[in-house]
């Protein structure tokens, strides 16, 4: 009932009017009806696609776009799971909400594909071309830090893995997806999120900006 009490409905055209809109997108990029691993994939576009469509609707000439990832792959349920591992990559990692059970079975895990996260974040981005007034702003998210307990991170990247710190797996993520701002956060903190910036181009150096409030957009 409170929920219901502090809620206005009205026409989407009325809500864009002086005020921010956020759009929460829907599962994994790697699920995407036509981007996933066919058949395993959720029946609905899981990125940009449908934000776009209520842009041009709007007219709405800008987008801030924040991708999330942990620092690891996962995948619950059927389907392809690029550099499979036999187990959690780091030691710390605890999942209390995706549990084993009949359907789905286990949780598994990959190391952090930065050339297939790239691939997904480019297809993403490309269908902005369909809205040519529309400018978009993007940055990355990286949660579960907490879990890497000796700060060493193990990822793929240009055919090989690669083991670094945060500032290493940065530079590879910036030159993987184009993306010159990343978030850091932990799993289970509600600690106000890091925010890097890429310094100048070239240089491959990072600097920590201010935190920002621990909230999320899609």
């Amino acid at each position: 009932r409170r929920f219901l009490d502090s809620v206005s409905v009205m026409p989407l055209s009325v809500a864009a009017r002086g005020r921010h809109l956020l759009f929460e997108g829907a599962q994994g990029l790697l699920l995407d009806q036509t981007r996933g691993f066919f058949p395993h994939v959720t029946r609905s576009h899981t990125g940009l696609r449908n934000v776009l469509m209520l842009a041009f609707e709007l007219g709405l000439k800008r987008l801030e776009v924040d991708y999330v990832s942990r620092v690891y792959l996962t995948r619950h349920g059927a389907g392809p799971l690029p550099g499979e591992l036999p187990g959690p990559p780091y030691a710390g990692i605890s999942d209390p909400t995706n549990q084993p059970n009949p359907y789905q079975g286990s949780l598994r895990f990959a190391w952090l594909d930065l050339d297939l996260l790239g691939r997904a974040i480019a297809a993403d981005c490309g269908d902005a071309g369909a809205v040519p007034q529309l400018t978009l702003r993007t940055r990355l998210a990286l949660s579960c830090l907490d879990q890497v307990e000796d700060g060493r991170l193990c990822y793929q990247h240009g055919g090989a893995q690669r083991q670094g710190d945060i500032e290493a797996l940065l530079r590879a993520l910036g030159a993987a997806t184009g993306i010159d701002q990343f978030l850091l956060s932990d799993s289970a903190t509600r600690r106000p999120l890091q925010q890097y910036r890429r310094r100048a181009a070239g240089t491959g150096m990072l600097h920590a900006a201010r935190p920002v409030q621990p909230s999320l957009s899609c």
